[in-house]
């Protein structure tokens, strides 16, 4: 499948190889926008989610919003992770994505 060879592409230690990944799967984000949140979701290294969190969010849809909520609100990840999340939701800045975020500064006690 081209979509993981891609993936794979995008975790390898050579700088052109994962950028020549990233700027593929920009490409064709919404060709693989399941599998991308699928990858999303599944993903522990916090230099692949930041990537991930930024071909989610270029979807733009309730399901990508979503995927950026759950990885905001996830009780394994790093405070890096959780920064790329909530980046890309602001990015996005629709109702659903304001949301979400508003509900994590609910959850820390940090709304305004």
């Amino acid at each position: 499948m081209k979509f993981q060879r891609l993936l794979q592409r995008l975790g390898s230690r050579d700088p052109q190889a994962a950028e020549d990944a990233f700027g593929a799967l920009m490409d064709d984000a919404e060709k693989y926008s399941e599998d991308l949140i699928a990858a999303l979701g599944n993903e522990r290294n916090v230099r692949l989610v930041g990537w991930l969190c930024e071909l989610v969010a270029s979807l733009r849809t309730s399901d990508a919003v979503q995927a950026l909520a759950m990885k905001l609100n996830g009780p394994e990840l790093s405070a890096c992770k959780r920064e790329s999340a909530e980046f890309w939701l602001k990015t996005i800045g629709t109702r659903e994505a304001c949301i979400a975020l508003y509900e994590r500064n609910m959850d820390d006690g940090h709304a305004h």
